[in-house]
Formats: C-alpha cells, structure tokens, sequence
C-alpha cells in the first residue's frame, strides 16, 4: 500500500531509503526493515527481519604481475570460487593462480558460496607488447609497459633491436628479445621469417598459363584482380584472362609478402600475307600486334627470318609459322612450298630460222623467253621460233602456282652473207670460208652444181647465195641485181637514188628517198667502206682506181649496183 514509510532498526547494519525502500547493506549481520502507514483513524506497520552477508575478504596477491610468472592469490573469506578476466593479458593454470602472458589487466573475482557476494582485483600483467613475427629484411615495434630499462637482442646475426624497441630482421631463425626493466624484466622470442622474391612469369596470354615460384614454400597466392589474372593458391598457376596488369602477390607462412606484376598480353592478331612460296623464293607475312618473333614449324620446308617475317622456301611440303609474342602465346598459319616444274628439255642451241620445241612434264603451264622481241618466241606448246640471229635467250616454264623453271638456249650468230661482184673475174661472189654454198638466180632457182664461193656471171635479172657454217646453220643473202647495163662509169641510179660525182675525189653524195646503207668495194671483192644511212661519203683516203658502190635498203635488200671510178 503506498504512503507509508520504511525504516531499519541498525543503520550500522544496513540503511533503507524511507520513500523507495531501496535497501542498502553496510556490514554483515541482521536488521529489522519495518513498513509505517498512519491516516487520522490509525497506524500500521509490518516489520521483516533480513540478514546482510558480509562481502569476502580482499584478495591478496602479487600485483603487478610480470610477463611469464605465476602467481597465487587468496581470499580469506573461505568456500568461495575463483574466475578472471583478461585471458589476453594472463591464464588461471589453476584456482587463484594467474599466469602473465602478455601486457594488460587481468580482473580477478572471488566469489562467497552463500548469496553470490564478490570480491575483485585488478591485477596488471606488465612485459612486452607487440609482435612476435617479422619478416627478413623488415621491421616490427615492440613495448614495454615498464620504464627504464634497455634493449637487448640474444642473437644478432637474427635480429637488431633499437633503443626505441624497433627490432629489424637480419636473419632467419629467433632471438629472444628482451627489456632489462628493475621493476619487472621481460622478453619475447622473435622469428625473424624468411622472405623471397616471387620468379616465374611476368607475362601471359589471354587464356594463356604460366607458372609463378617462391622458394619459401607453404605460402598462399593472392591475384589483386583476379578479371585480369587468376593464380592457383597451390602451384602458383597464372591463367590470363583479359587485358591488362595486376598484381600477384605471396603470403608466407610467417606472414611476409612477395609482389610482382604479371602482365596479360592480347592473343596476336591473324597473320596475314601470302601463305605459298617456291623453293628457293620468299615471301613476307606481317601481324598487326608488335614484339612478336617469327619461327618455323619444319625449317627443312621453309625457313623465317625472326624479326622480318621473311619466308624463304627450300623443299615442296607444307610448314607451320608462328609468330609468337611470349612463350605459349602465338598466331600460326599453315605455309605452303609448291614444287618446282619437271626440268625442261629440249635443245641448247639453235640457228637463226630454225623452229624447235621445249618439253616440260609438267601440266598446267606456260612459256616464256627472256628476249621475246629479240631472238625467240615460244608460244603455249613450247615451240620456239628463233628470230634475229645470235644471242643468249632463256626459256621459262611457269606453273600455275607461279614456280619456275629455266633453261638457257643460244643462238648462233650467222649474219647474212654480201655478195659483191668481182670485176676482173666477171664473177659473183660470197664471203669464203663457209663449209657448204648454194647459189639460186631469177631464171632457174636453185642453180645445180652452183655450190663454190664465186659464180660465174650470166644475164640473169638477180642472183642469191645460201651459206652453211660449221653448227649446220644456214643463212641467206641478200639478192643481188645485176644490171649490165648501169656498169659503167656515167650509170645512174634512176628517180629515187642519184650518186655523183663519178668520178670522185673527195666526197660521194648520195640522194635517196630512203636510207640506204652503202657497201664500196674493189675489183678484187675486199670491202673498203661499210656505212650505214650514207649520205655523204669520204673517199679520199681509196687508191685512185675503180671500184663497185652496192646500195641497201633498211631489210638489207640490195638496191642497186655499179661503178665507181676515185681519180
């Protein structure tokens, strides 16, 4: 019932808030509690009697406690239980036994049996705080949560420790790391952990793989951007998957860090150029991605000039090309070498007029020569028509797949014989040395027996020699107009050609429509003067006596014919 008030009998004992009964212990023992209601008519009351159990005893122990000792506590207060916390600062090996393990407070509590009541100690665990791991070549800070007192290391070859606590790894393996504090001296065992370099691969093709190393084994791979490059945890597998550059790095055991950049590499475009070459010929093949290098398949088909891409066929067969930008990351195209044709055969040399056919057992294709408006002609059967007489020609075989093969023909030089006239003799008369002549005139043709140098002159409108030289090629002069009556001294030429003055001098003139070479020789058939497109002639330098001036015309055909008299 509200309105009344609260009161204790031994305030020494505990105290109560009059208003809210809030009651308060201050020592063990009993007390009264008593509830007053008074109104005009009354008072009430109604009284409890209430036992204060008396909290346990302070616990009493070694306070502060060092890194790596143990001590025991105690309460006097008998039957209670023990606990703590702050199991990063210590452990309770056993009921009221803490062990310091590391820098912090560990709250001890005692507990009393009957109505829960606690005692408490803070206890601070002082030593060292920090790491107990650093890597080879790194450095990690270290605290004490004492003063005054100095560093040390146990094994220097292991690791450095500065005044400040800052130890450096130097080595591998541990040393005890110690502070020489008067109040409470501590140490660590640091290991100092081994750290190396990740080797392998630096780069790797799109969908391309890779293998990435660490000497110190048991570690962890990590890829910062696995969209550009995967790394398998266990093997150090790199699997490139687009584009771009990232980071791969090495997790010791200890817990050290190795990073290296791995760069995923575009696959190279197609190579591109001609894929067909002939034996001993060369073709170029280009790829649009740069810093590749060219390499054959079979080099005994066809061999590749490493930076160029220069193709160079040897044998007929097939080869494959790579072009290659890093190991396992290339282009290839299928290259062809055709075979060359069969070898040509037919003659080696020919004379002058002759038709003679080349042969070539290959089918499909054509025929060429090196002079084609000069010495041969070769049409698509291989025959060979030899045009103007002398020279060197080549005949050229090509196949479809544009492979050739060559042959070397020459071609006699036989130039047309000059018949010229020889006065004293009265005879007609050809270069000698020929091994065989035939002579040939307007009235019979083909003169039977007429087969010497010279022959004997007839009244016949125009006469011709065929010569034979030693290869058996033959070769045909010019036809020779005998015209009787123009012998003579005043003889003239008629419209189109005028030769004056005759006799001569100095100079002979020559008016012709057309050029004409002139040939002047003696009575005894020796050539004086040979000149091509004569107009004026000096023959001063000719014995005064009489000679015979033949004119030609351009295809060599003899114009005319007739004396000369060199006063």
């Amino acid at each position: 019932i509200g309105g009344g008030k609260w009161s204790v009998s031994d305030t020494n004992i505990a105290v109560i808030d009059s208003m809210t009964g809030i009651l308060k212990s201050v020592k063990g023992g009993s007390v009264t509690i008593t509830y007053t209601l008074s109104s005009a008519c009354a008072t009430v009351y109604t009284t409890k009697v209430f036992t204060v159990i008396p909290s346990p005893a302070a616990i009493a122990g070694a306070n502060p406690l060092c890194v790596g000792s143990t001590a025991t506590y105690t309460d006097a207060t008998p039957g209670g239980t023990w606990s703590f916390s702050g199991t990063t600062a210590a452990t309770m090996p056993h009921a009221g036994m803490l062990t310091g393990i590391y820098p912090g407070i560990a709250t001890l509590t005692y507990t009393e049996p009957v109505a829960g009541c606690q005692s408490w100690l803070a206890v601070s665990v002082n030593g060292i705080a920090g790491p107990t791991n650093v890597c080879n070549g790194d450095s990690v800070i270290l605290v004490s949560s004492n003063t005054g007192g100095a560093w040390t290391s146990s094994n220097m070859a292991v690791a450095l420790v500065g005044t400040t606590g800052k130890v450096y790894g130097v080595g591998i393996g541990t040393s005890t790391i110690s502070y020489s504090s008067p109040v409470c001296p501590s140490s660590v065992v640091m290991h100092v952990n081994p750290i190396a370099p990740n080797v392998g691969g630096d780069s790797v093709c799109i969908a391309g793989t890779d293998y990435i190393t660490n000497i110190v084994g048991g570690g962890v791979w990590i890829s910062t951007n696995p969209g550009i490059a995967k790394v398998s945890s266990g093997p150090g597998l790199i699997t490139g998957v687009s584009a771009g550059t990232t980071t791969i790095s090495y997790i010791t055991p200890g817990g050290c860090l190795s990073k290296s950049m791995v760069q995923v590499i575009p696959t190279p475009g197609p190579i591109t150029g001609h894929l067909e070459v002939c034996p001993g010929l060369t073709q170029t093949l280009a790829d649009t991605t740069l810093g590749g290098v060219w390499s054959s398949g079979k080099t005994s088909v066809a061999t590749v000039t490493p930076k160029t891409g220069v193709v160079t066929g040897v044998v007929a067969d097939t080869a494959t090309i790579f072009y290659t930008v890093r190991p396992g990351c290339s282009a290839t195209a299928l290259f062809i070498v055709n075979p060359l044709p069969f070898p040509i055969t037919g003659p080696d040399t020919l004379c002058p007029g002759v038709i003679d056919t080349m042969h070539d057992a290959s089918m499909g294709g054509r025929w060429t020569t090196s002079t084609p408006l000069l010495d041969t002609i070769v049409d698509s059967t291989g025959r060979i028509t030899t045009l103007l007489p002398g020279g060197n020609a080549m005949i050229t075989y090509t196949l479809p797949t544009t492979c050739t093969i060559s042959r070397g023909l020459y071609i006699y030089k036989l130039p047309p014989p000059i018949i010229t006239y020889d006065f004293g003799g009265s005879d007609f008369v050809a270069p000698a040395g020929f091994p065989h002549y035939q002579w040939y005139d307007s009235v019979t043709g083909l003169i039977p027996h007429a087969t010497s140098p010279t022959l004997a002159q007839t009244y016949f409108q125009w006469v011709y020699v065929v010569v034979t030289d030693t290869n058996g090629c033959k070769s045909e002069s010019a036809k020779y107009y005998f015209e009787s009556d123009k012998l003579g001294l005043n003889g003239v030429n008629g419209p189109q050609i005028k030769i004056y003055p005759n006799p001569v001098q100095g100079t002979l003139h020559i008016a012709a429509t057309i050029k004409v070479r002139a040939v002047i020789t003696g009575i005894d058939g020796k050539i004086e003067i040979d000149e091509a497109d004569a107009r004026d002639i000096d023959v001063s330098r000719l014995a005064n006596a009489t000679y015979l001036i033949s004119l030609y015309d351009e295809s060599g055909q003899l114009v005319t014919v007739q004396k000369m008299v060199k006063d």
